[in-house]
């Protein structure tokens, strides 16, 4: 169970990638960032309870283990990589996927920086640390499940969605704003 070390990475249209059970993937630095851009670019985790797929710091001891060898000298703080982007028709299917740790550069740890990603499903996992918004996007079609919003900057879950937003079991404690914001109403 090495850890990934990701520096910048991009899945284009009609791609997809795909992160197993168990993986983490951490970021190298604070202009890090994995960008899901373009229709049919497709982002799917297939974490487990036991298994849960992580986004985190290079230097997150708890999660991956010391994959910067420096011991205990450096210690994971909110922007220390920018985010993971959701973007342009792009989709995500995140199962038991937790993010932590990200926001630099005023984004949040789940972020769409342009264009309206098609949709986005997450059941299971939640967002920590990060130095903004744990999530921050603008889905077509959304459904979050089973989640965890704990510690971020700003709020834990902000939504500008373009139609309701399927949501159930979320829980926010301790983030700086707003548990969970939807920006504008769709409709029902």
């Amino acid at each position: 169970n090495i850890p990934f070390v990701l520096g910048i990475v991009q899945v284009n249209a009609a791609d997809t990638l795909e992160i197993q059970a168990g993986v983490t993937v951490k970021f190298e630095g604070s202009g890090s960032y994995l960008q899901i851009n373009g229709a049919g670019a497709l982002l799917r985790t297939l974490g487990t309870e036991p298994g849960p797929v992580w986004f985190t710091s290079l230097k997150d001891d708890q999660v991956g283990g010391d994959t910067n060898g420096d011991g205990s000298a450096s210690i994971p703080a909110g922007g220390d990589y920018t985010a993971v982007f959701l973007n342009l028709e792009g989709r995500a299917e995140l199962n038991n996927t937790s993010f932590a740790y990200g926001g630099s550069g005023g984004w949040a740890n789940l972020a769409t920086s342009n264009g309206f990603p098609s949709s986005l499903t997450w059941n299971g996992g939640g967002s920590h640390d990060s130095a903004n918004d744990g999530v921050r996007v603008t889905p077509v079609i959304s459904s979050f499940a089973n989640l965890q919003f704990n510690g971020n900057a700003q709020d834990g879950l902000e939504l500008t969605p373009t139609v309701p937003p399927a949501l159930d079991t979320i829980g926010a404690t301790g983030n700086g704003g707003y548990g969970i914001r939807i920006n504008q109403n769709p409709g029902s």
